[in-house]
């Protein structure tokens, strides 16, 4: 049997050497009843600096083996400079392994029954199969942005008094950790509702972020101060109101006291004060 990789990878000797290895290491285990790619090598704009991201099918009921072999499927790609399973992603299945000539290849184990599930529409291409994988590729993917939006709304005033009382304590970090939450977490997923895409959080949103590229900078406080993470605040929650009224209208009629209490603790900023209970 033998495999077929895109042409992205004809541009790109040392990420298409991983791959060429990975499939030939890959069809000498029978457990292993197919491989894909998928990423940005599935969608044709794979760089110098792009990841390697294999699919790599397991018969049903063979994940863990697999799992356990991809050390050595890794070994037969090249020297290995650093592996770990995903567990921080919450992943057990995914290995990320960096070689030596800094490429990065994640060898992510699935389930052949689970093969359209898992993929859930994001673009894919076969680079081999003992069984027929492909027909049940690119999966699809449905999302209620209604609902999604209602989630947001849910939780973002909260979010927005939490970081104004961390900036009210000057604890700037942990406020920066939530800015960037909001940012990647509703403020990115608001923009690809918008357009009609799937969220993919900031990757490469700088392409994309359109009508409001002057918008999104500004969330990003130009100083470890208090006032300028508070500024950066107030961009977010303008920016998530812009963009979440576009998204479903109804938004701003779900929480209107939620709303009314937040924003004018905002408009405080640093000289809000406890007021009567």
């Amino acid at each position: 049997m033998d495999f077929a990789l895109p042409a992205t990878f004809d541009r790109l000797p040392r990420h298409r050497g991983k791959a060429e290895a990975a499939c030939r290491s890959a069809l000498a285990d029978p457990d292993v009843v197919g491989m894909a790619v998928t990423g940005s090598f599935a969608t044709g704009i794979a760089d110098k600096v792009s990841d390697v991201d294999l699919r790599v099918y397991a018969r049903s009921g063979a994940v863990d083996t697999v799992v356990a072999r991809v050390p050595e499927l890794a070994a037969a790609c090249g020297r290995v400079v650093a592996i770990f399973v995903a567990e921080h992603l919450g992943i057990p299945t995914l290995t990320i392994v960096l070689f030596n000539d800094l490429v990065h290849v994640d060898f992510d184990v699935v389930s052949v029954d689970r093969a359209a599930e898992h993929n859930a529409g994001l673009p894919a291409v076969m680079l081999w199969e003992r069984e027929t994988i492909s027909a049940a590729l690119p999966g699809t993917y449905g999302s209620d942005i209604a609902a999604d939006v209602r989630w947001m709304e849910a939780r973002i005033w909260t979010w927005s008094w939490y970081i104004q009382s961390k900036v009210l304590r000057a604890e700037l970090y942990e406020a920066l950790d939530v800015l960037q939450y909001v940012r990647d977490q509703v403020l990115f997923r608001l923009l690809a509702f918008g357009r009609g895409d799937r969220p993919a959080g900031g990757r490469r949103a700088e392409a994309v972020v359109g009508d409001h590229a002057d918008a999104f900078p500004r969330t990003v406080p130009i100083a470890l101060e208090r006032a300028a993470v508070l500024e950066a605040l107030r961009a977010e929650i303008d920016l998530y109101r812009r963009l979440a009224d576009r998204c479903w209208p109804g938004t701003a009629r779900t929480s209107p006291s939620r709303r009314a209490v937040i924003l004018r603790a905002l408009e405080l900023g640093l000289d809000w004060t406890p007021g009567p209970a």
